[in-house]
């Protein structure tokens, strides 16, 4: 019985030197995958930034937006909001969604056009940013970037960006 014992134990003692032996060729896998996701994700940055240099023209738009007849003027064009997303896509990414939202924010609204907007436009005489294309545009390029925030958390993001308008002057 207690030679039967010793077996097992040592079939145990083989069984965990294979599987140590087999964890660490997976772990050099992992590592080598890793390193070949890197140089595709920076392959990839790279012509996509190359691509997107090429496919939009800035100059067709002047940002930050610094009036309400600029801002109706962009958000009824089809091709400057293509551009603007292209712009935001490419320009507005930070550590995480709250810091992109107001970057991409900071890019499309000038600060004295801030303070007459807020997310619904039911206070006072500002006018609602929701309403208008442009804020479809900020959600969906920081969406982009972080695929996991919610709708609603951006929007708040963007409503604590027009909120602070005043003191950033």
């Amino acid at each position: 019985m207690v030679n039967d014992i010793g077996h097992a134990v040592m079939d145990v003692a083989r069984k965990m030197a294979t599987l140590q032996k087999d964890l660490k060729i997976i772990q050099v896998d992992v590592m080598k995958n890793q390193e070949l996701l890197i140089d595709i994700n920076t392959h990839l940055t790279h012509s996509v930034t190359t691509t997107d240099q090429r496919s939009f023209n800035r100059s067709s738009l002047n940002i930050p937006i610094e009036t309400m007849d600029e801002l109706k003027n962009i958000d009824a064009e089809e091709d400057k909001l293509k551009t603007l997303y292209q712009i935001l896509k490419r320009d507005s990414k930070s550590f995480d969604a709250k810091r992109t939202t107001y970057l991409a924010m900071k890019t499309v609204i000038h600060n004295r056009l801030a303070e007459y907007l807020n997310m619904e436009g039911r206070r006072g005489d500002k006018s609602a940013f929701s309403k208008f294309k442009i804020c479809t545009i900020v959600i969906d390029s920081v969406k982009d970037h972080f695929p996991h925030s919610s709708i609603l958390e951006i929007k708040g993001h963007i409503s604590d960006w027009l909120k602070q308008a005043p003191k950033r002057k």
